[in-house]
């Protein structure tokens, strides 16, 4: 037998490329069932566009970042995809649930809806002279994107629970954790959001292979002593933020749920249950960024508000139910 051969799929691997090459390296080791493969090529079809759209994309934005790309080349590229993106969502909202997995298209609907607030916001970026505000907008896009990749993920882990498995003993896949950490993904905020973060390592953070479990019971007590307040709890601070001075307050807020995630992913799974606490952890995330978004309208951009309103409710669909 050959050397084993370790396949390390990008942080930044944008939506569908990185469950690409996994079903490219997977596709004669395991196969899903003939149902779950044909309503997932309705998911498929749904963002067949938006896949299309996002290598010329990101390639755009990543010269424009280094300063050899241009703001009108960006800005259109953006307003191309914007209508893109959002047919993306239509189509998925018109598609019936897979009778074996219902949940996986609400997923798949909530990581559609990520990608246009996330090219909402690129919007707003580039429109904005360089400096500290406009980075930090870009930083937003980059998790914004990163959150979307990884709720598509699990819809996709829905329908096939072994599709993010190693195909075989020779090959290893190393995906990045289902619940990112900001500062370890080198995407966390700074000034003027937020206070200037630690240095990232040097080697990304990598998926766990197995991870501590619970009871279920146990998880759900350890979540509500947490304290974690709900999405409309949230909302409810939003919208009552209306002048400079509520930035601080919400800046705050954001930089307390980013740490409730990592307090999160420090906890036991409940047991067989890890894609439970991987999609609360994700809606936590999703909640700091509307409060987050929500602090750049009021130091900038009032056309962010409804930015935060949108992703304060994908936080709310994703929410743990049995905390509502």
């Amino acid at each position: 037998m050959g050397p084993r051969l370790k396949v390390a799929l990008a942080i930044a691997l944008p939506l569908g490329v990185a469950g690409l090459a996994v079903a490219a390296l997977s596709s004669h080791h395991h196969r899903t069932t003939p149902d779950a493969a044909a309503w997932q090529q309705g998911v498929n079809s749904a963002f067949k566009t938006v896949v299309a759209d996002l290598p010329a994309l990101l390639t755009a934005d990543q010269q424009w970042v280094a300063g050899t790309g241009s703001t009108p080349s960006l800005a259109a590229l953006v307003a191309h995809d914007q209508p893109d993106f959002q047919r993306a969502v239509d189509q998925l909202d018109a598609l019936a649930p897979f009778a074996s997995a219902p949940h996986a298209v609400v997923d798949d609907d909530q990581a559609a809806r990520l990608y246009v607030e996330f090219l909402r916001v690129e919007a707003a970026a580039v429109a904005l002279p360089a400096g500290e505000f406009r980075d930090q907008l870009h930083q937003a896009t980059r998790r914004l994107r990163t959150l979307g990749d990884r709720v598509f993920d699990r819809g996709r882990a829905a329908v096939d629970p072994t599709f993010f498995t190693n195909p075989s003993q020779d090959v290893s896949v190393e995906l990045p954790p289902e619940v990112p950490d900001w500062t370890a993904e080198a995407m966390a905020p700074g000034p003027p959001l937020a206070a200037p973060p630690p240095s990232a390592p040097a080697t990304p953070p990598t998926r766990q292979a197995t991870r501590p479990q619970q009871p279920a019971g146990a998880w759900l007590a350890a979540v509500r002593r947490a304290g974690i307040p709900a999405p409309a709890a949230v909302a409810a601070i939003v919208t009552a933020s209306t002048t400079p001075s509520d930035a601080g307050r919400l800046g705050r807020l954001a930089d307390d749920l980013t740490a409730a995630a990592s307090r999160l992913r420090a906890l036991a799974d409940p047991a067989g249950q890890r894609e439970r606490a991987t999609e609360f952890g994700l809606a936590v995330l999703v909640e700091a960024e509307s409060a987050r978004i929500a602090q750049a309208a009021l130091l900038g951009n009032p056309g962010l508000f409804d930015v935060g309103r949108q992703l304060g409710s994908i936080a709310d669909v994703l929410w743990e139910p049995a905390l509502r």
